[in-house]
C-alpha cells in the first residue's frame, strides 16, 4: 500500500490527527497506521498527554497533543495543520453532540477529510444508537469538507463482559433466540481497517464503509467458548427485563443498556446482518470467524474480567 504523499511530516499534506484514541479501536488503529505511514505525521489527541495512555502512543514514534472533544478550542488547535482528522466518539450518553463539536472544530482547523467513527445502524432513527450516530453522520454530510464515515456493529470483545456468568454459571445470556445471526468486530480487526482508510483517506472520499466480521449465532457462541473453557456451555434465553436488570448490575448506566437491549430486538428480527466485503477490500483478508477469534484470545477467558461496550 502506498501511503498518501506529500509535504514533510507535520504538513497539511499528511499530518493524521486522531481524537478519542483511548479505547478499544483508538489504540490498534494508531498501531496499525504508525507502521503504514511515518509514524511522525500521526497525532493522537488525548486529554493528558502525560498520563500513562499518552506514554504508550509516544512509544510508537507518534505526537501526542492534548486534546478533548468536550472542549472545542482544544480539538480545534489539535487539528490545525491536518489533512485528514478520524472523530472516536466516546460511549457517553451524549456523544453525537461531542462528534459534531469535533466536526466543527475540523472545518473550522481547515482539515481536509474527516473519518468519523459510526455504527451499523445509524439509519435506524427509531433506536438510540443509530438516532445518536445518525445525528453526527448528517452533521459530517453537510459540513462541505469529503468525508468517511466508518461503521461498526457491535465489538467482539463484549463476550468479555459475561466474563463471570461463563466461569461461574457456565452460561451466557440474551434476548436473541439462539439461532440468530449477527456481525461483531473485533477492536483489532476494525484498527487494522481504519488504518488502511486514515493512510489513503482520498481513495474513500464520500463512502460509507461496514467493517463488519463474520456472522454467528448465541449457540454458535457457546459451542465456540465449550472448546475453550474445556465445559459445556450454555445460551439462555432471557427476557428483556432480566437482561437489563443484569447489565445494570454490572454498571453498565441506563441508557447504554436501553441501547444495547434495543440492538438485540434489531437482531432477532435480522437487521443486523451485515457483509464483511469492505474488511476483505480493505485489509486483503477475511475477518476472524467467531470460533478462531475465541481460539486466538482465549487467555482473555481465564484473567480479571474486563469489556468494553462500543
Amino acid at each position: 500500500m502506498q501511503p498518501m504523499q506529500g509535504a514533510g511530516a507535520g504538513g497539511v499534506a499528511n499530518k493524521i490527527v486522531i481524537i478519542g484514541a483511548s479505547g478499544n479501536v483508538g489504540k490498534p488503529t494508531v498501531s496499525y497506521l504508525s507502521k503504514l505511514v511515518d509514524p511522525r505525521c500521526v497525532y493522537v489527541a488525548t486529554r493528558d498527554p502525560s498520563a500513562e495512555e499518552g506514554r504508550w502512543f509516544s512509544s510508537l514514534g507518534v505526537n501526542v497533543v492534548p486534546g478533548d472533544l468536550s472542549d472545542v478550542d482544544s480539538v480545534r488547535t489539535a487539528f490545525a495543520g491536518a489533512f485528514c482528522a478520524y472523530i472516536i466518539c466516546p460511549g457517553v450518553e451524549e456523544r453525537a453532540t461531542l462528534a459534531c463539536k469535533g466536526i466543527e472544530a475540523a472545518v473550522a482547523a481547515g482539515v481536509r477529510h474527516i473519518v468519523l467513527q459510526s455504527v451499523s445502524m445509524a439509519d435506524c432513527v427509531n433506536a438510540l444508537f443509530g438516532r445518536q450516530f445518525h445525528e453526527a453522520e448528517v452533521a459530517l454530510k453537510k459540513c462541505g469538507i469529503p468525508f468517511t464515515i466508518i461503521r461498526l456493529p457491535l465489538f467482539t470483545e463484549n463476550i468479555l463482559l459475561e466474563l463471570d456468568f461463563i466461569r461461574d454459571k457456565s452460561k451466557i445470556f440474551g434476548t436473541m433466540s439462539p439461532d440468530v445471526k449477527c456481525s461483531t468486530i473485533s477492536g483489532d480487526e476494525i484498527g487494522q481497517a481504519c488504518a488502511v482508510v486514515l493512510a489513503n483517506p482520498n481513495r474513500y472520499t464520500n463512502q460509507i464503509l461496514h467493517v463488519c466480521g463474520p456472522m454467528y449465532s448465541k449457540r454458535e457462541l457457546a459451542e465456540s467458548l465449550s472448546g475453550v473453557m474445556g465445559k459445556k456451555i450454555e445460551y439462555e434465553q432471557l427476557s428483556s427485563d432480566s437482561l437489563r436488570k443484569a447489565f445494570l448490575d454490572k454498571g453498565l448506566p441506563a441508557w447504554m443498556v436501553t441501547g444495547l437491549l434495543e440492538l438485540f430486538r434489531a437482531a432477532d428480527a435480522g437487521a443486523l446482518g451485515f457483509a464483511d466485503d469492505d474488511f476483505v477490500c480493505l485489509t486483503g483478508q477475511k475477518p476472524l470467524p467467531i470460533h478462531s477469534w475465541v481460539q486466538t484470545n482465549k487467555a482473555l477467558f481465564f484473567e480479571p474480567s474486563v469489556g468494553g461496550v462500543q
